[in-house]
């Protein structure tokens, strides 16, 4: 087969084996020499020998080459493959997953204020990578909550403030309807209302025989 596959001045190969097994090829050509006046001159056959476990020992070696060249090529692409995406994906995507889980919507000063983050978008703020693009996403994503976070605050803060005045104007309204109840209304004097619930209470006391009343 290695044979047939060369070309045609070396097809002559031959395969020879001695006496103790061993194979070897066999390969000659004549030595020709030409003179002054141009005339071949015929100067004797060469002949060269090769042995099969020299031939195949040539080609181990060479394909073992091929196979370290390979592997340390392929291990030399994957260093580096593995250094920029770690340094341009893995490492910033990896910042940016500890910094968002520290943000929590109930901690409204660490959405505020968060030293991690700052610096994050400020060494990624002159990028316009993927990861730089998504930092700043999240930044403004940040300040609008903050924003909506400040109007619940606002809004919750005047329904406070409401809830406590109407509150009061209810109180005050209770506080009126019950001197208008109790109270006349030209002299201000308790009415008999007022008189027959305080006589009740009264009563009632002496009934469990905490108090004693005369009456006029």
């Amino acid at each position: 087969m290695i044979t047939e596959s060369l070309s045609k001045p070396f097809q002559n190969i031959e395969r020879i084996e001695n006496i103790s097994g061993q194979t070897f090829y066999r390969y000659s050509f004549k030595l020709i020499q030409t003179n002054d006046k141009g005339d071949p001159l015929y100067i004797g056959d060469c002949y060269l020998f090769a042995s099969d476990t020299a031939i195949f020992d040539r080609v181990s070696y060479g394909f073992a080459l091929i196979i370290i060249n390979s592997l340390l090529k392929t291990i030399a692409l994957w260093f580096i493959f593995y250094f920029f995406t770690r340094k341009l994906v893995a490492t910033p995507m990896a910042k940016l997953k500890d910094i968002t889980e520290q943000l929590e919507p109930q901690k409204s000063t660490n959405l505020r204020e968060n030293h991690e983050l700052d610096t994050f978008l400020r060494s990624e703020e002159r990028s316009h990578d993927e990861i730089s693009s998504f930092a700043r996403s999240f930044n403004r994503m940040r300040k609008s909550i903050i924003h909506k976070m400040d109007l619940i605050e606002e809004q919750n803060h005047a329904l406070e403030k409401r809830v406590i005045e109407r509150t009061q104007e209810l109180t005050n309204i209770n506080k009126k309807l019950e001197e208008i109840a109790t109270h006349d209304d030209l002299t201000g004097l308790p009415n008999r209302k007022l008189f027959n619930e305080r006589l009740s209470n009264l009563s009632a006391n002496v009934l469990r025989g905490q108090a004693s009343y005369a009456l006029i």
